[in-house]
């Protein structure tokens, strides 16, 4: 028992410092949502023609689903950060 408190322990502790960033280096538009919501009515509307129809349509869907929510203007926020350590992550933030 002893063991497992000590390994939560490290775990959890391991898995806070991954979540701080030193600076923002520069602020993108994100259009993950659109692709998501795109992809899925895609590869509901392809999937009548079958697995390969629903392939194309969810491709085609992702495609145009993250257009449509760029001409929205309904872009997310994401940030591109650099750590301490010369590390740069990409962090979604859409508040």
């Amino acid at each position: 028992m002893k063991n497992f408190a000590i390994l939560t322990l490290i775990l959890s502790l391991s898995a806070l410092g991954s979540a701080h960033a030193a600076e923002a280096v520069k602020e993108t538009e994100d259009q993950t949502t659109g692709r998501s919501l795109g992809g899925m009515n895609g590869m509901m509307i392809g999937a009548i023609g079958g697995p390969l129809g629903m392939l194309i349509g969810a491709g085609i869907g992702a495609l145009f689903g993250g257009t449509a929510q760029e001409a929205a203007g309904l872009s997310e926020r994401s940030y591109e950060t650099g750590g301490s350590d010369g590390e740069s992550k990409a962090l979604r933030a859409p508040n």
